[in-house]
């Protein structure tokens, strides 16, 4: 783990889930205010205007 800021795209429990962390990690878990969705698509369109509205991201969108 490093401190970064990432904005993570993870299918988990048959959602898409993306949401913004401080820590990069090989495995993370979402977090409790992570977004979900339907659909691959809709997920990455999410995790790019976040990262959007958030200004000053790392390393940006992170695929798992």
């Amino acid at each position: 783990m490093s401190a970064d800021n990432v904005i993570y795209v993870k299918q988990y429990r048959n959602k898409w889930k993306v949401w913004h962390d401080f820590m990069s990690n090989d495995n993370p878990k979402p977090t409790k205010i992570a977004k979900s969705f339907d659909n691959f698509g809709d997920a990455v369109r999410y995790a790019f205007d976040l990262e959007k509205e958030i200004g000053y991201v790392e390393y940006g969108v992170a695929e798992l």
